[in-house]
């Protein structure tokens, strides 16, 4: 009996370990998403209009696929995927789902994607906001990067796209987003967007289109070679896009947010721009975007939040500390980022509110 009961829980565990493994999948009216957690990829797909069937907008080959999230922290570079110290988890959310990445004593990463439905047609949008929380016990810097691994452009006479530049077809990188607004990927009939800058849009420090085996290299910052072809050694006509964010100095506990948008478009038309969203969707949107009242946001509106005020912070003596570091910095005694002046400043104020609280 005993050995008739353990073989029974050990085929349930068994049997558990591929339910776990599967990816979680979003399925709306247009729209479907799939997110795996163990080598942190994930795809879009958008139904065809003649066939209903769910075409990928990006590679889909599981566990090959370069599209995912890559993390900067310090020194240390890696993908964002299930390993060695690293719990990785997906699920589904109102509207959406989200990735998340538990990367042991160094941070917290949230990957949320919200489905959004435009004027043109319903749940055609995805809202992205990415956070990244330093778990750590000290100050450090993060960077984060993206890649998708497209594939609409390979098979026409244009890779890539913007609002100002009508052909991409070879290794191209863009400093500032303010003009060009978006890069597009189509195959003339599915088209997938992404809109890097706008209202509610994190502006990135570099967009880059080349061969995803350059973007995979192991420099952070892909150095752009101008007019190389989307070509490798492993691979041809292989084109990649590459976003990457400003490094942010995170003190302990600290959080930064970066947010894009991606639309889709299928049977010719073409994807929506951010104007084009829905004032329901945007509404939406600033119903889960909020600012928390001990944050702030910096000059490429990168926003910041310092968490609870605990216990210890409210002590005279951690207090006193604050204080004496705040006048180390303004006296130039102290070198620090922009972004810790005013992370002190901020838990300054947030301990002054919370004791003038506990006061009345």
């Amino acid at each position: 009996m005993k050995i008739s009961k353990f073989i029974a829980v050990f085929i349930l565990l068994f049997s558990l370990s591929f339910v776990f493994a599967e990816d979680t999948v979003v399925e709306t009216k247009n729209m479907r998403l799939t997110l795996n957690p163990d080598n942190g990829s994930f795809c879009i797909y958008r139904k065809n209009k003649i066939s209903g069937n769910f075409q990928p907008l990006l590679d889909d080959g599981s566990y090959t696929s370069a599209t995912g999230f890559y993390l900067k922290s310090g020194d240390n570079v890696r993908k964002l995927e299930k390993g060695l110290g690293v719990n990785a988890y997906a699920y589904p959310v109102d509207n959406g789902a989200v990735l998340s990445f538990n990367v042991a004593d160094e941070a917290f990463v949230a990957i949320q994607f919200l489905v959004l439905s435009s004027v043109s047609a319903d749940n055609d949008s995805i809202r992205v906001d990415i956070t990244v929380q330093n778990t750590g016990t000290e100050s450090e810097k993060f960077a984060v990067k993206a890649l998708f691994d497209t594939m609409l452009g390979e098979s026409t006479k244009t890779h890539f796209s913007t609002k100002f530049t009508n052909r991409i077809n070879s290794e191209f990188g863009f400093e500032s987003m303010e003009t060009d607004k978006w890069i597009r990927s189509t195959d003339g009939i599915q088209s997938i967007q992404f809109l890097l800058d706008g209202e509610y849009v994190s502006s990135p420090q570099l967009v880059s289109m080349a061969n995803k085996e350059y973007l995979l290299s192991g420099t952070w910052l892909h150095k752009v070679s101008s007019g190389r072809k989307f070509d490798s050694i492993r691979s041809y006509n292989n084109s990649a896009l590459g976003i990457y964010w400003n490094e942010v100095q995170l003190p302990a506990l600290a959080k930064s947010n970066f947010s894009f948008y991606i639309t889709t478009g299928a049977g010719g038309s073409v994807p929506p721009d951010l104007q084009s969203i829905t004032e329901e969707s945007l509404a939406f949107v600033q119903t889960i975007v909020k600012k928390a009242e001990n944050s702030f946001t910096d000059e490429n509106g990168i926003s910041y939040e310092l968490g609870p005020i605990t216990a210890e912070q409210l002590n005279s003596e951690y207090l006193n500390d604050l204080l004496t570091r705040i006048q180390l910095v303004e006296s130039g005694a102290s070198s620090v980022t922009l972004a810790e002046v005013q992370m002190l400043n901020l838990e300054l104020d947030a301990i002054l509110r919370k004791m003038g609280r506990v006061k009345q």
